[in-house]
């Protein structure tokens, strides 16, 4: 029994140094801050737990909490301290590098044109209904929507 806790605890080592590999390459690899920021995160959240959990399968039961409650924390404040990042670095206009698609937060006027870019139709926003305040009724009391043709 001892044999086949020892592969799988060197599968899920292997499998999370793996991750680890993947992650480190993609730290360098990645175009902008951005994909490197997940790329980091996910290093975190799977390396790392792949080898604690591996540990696992060698380990007394009493360390065997304490890594799994090391892998719990790295779970949790992985996520939290990327997204803490991601959005200070948003915050402070951090740019896509190369996006392949329109970034919609940034308006129209502070957009480089490339050349040959092709126009691209903005949809115009629904009509929301506004909560009025009393008295402040609308001219048309026929119930009709403003821009709908009247019925025949």
């Amino acid at each position: 029994m001892s044999e086949v806790l020892a592969i799988i605890g060197t599968v899920f080592i292997a499998g999370g140094a793996f991750f680890s590999l993947v992650g480190g390459l993609g730290l360098v690899r990645l175009p902008d801050f951005y994909t490197r920021c997940h790329a980091a995160g996910m290093t975190d959240s799977a390396g790392a737990a792949g080898v604690l959990v591996g540990l696992c399968f060698f380990a007394e039961p009493l360390v065997v909490v304490k890594l799994l409650t090391v892998v719990a924390f790295i779970w949790l404040s992985s996520v939290v301290s990327t997204h803490a990042l991601v959005k200070a670095a948003y915050a402070r206009g951090v740019k896509l590098v190369n996006p392949r698609v329109r970034d919609w937060t940034v308006p129209p006027s502070a957009r480089p044109s490339a050349v040959g870019e092709a126009p691209v139709a903005i949809p115009k926003a629904a009509k929301v209904p506004t909560l009025d305040a009393p008295g402040d009724q609308d001219d048309d009391e026929s119930g009709e929507a403003d821009d709908e043709e009247p019925s025949r």
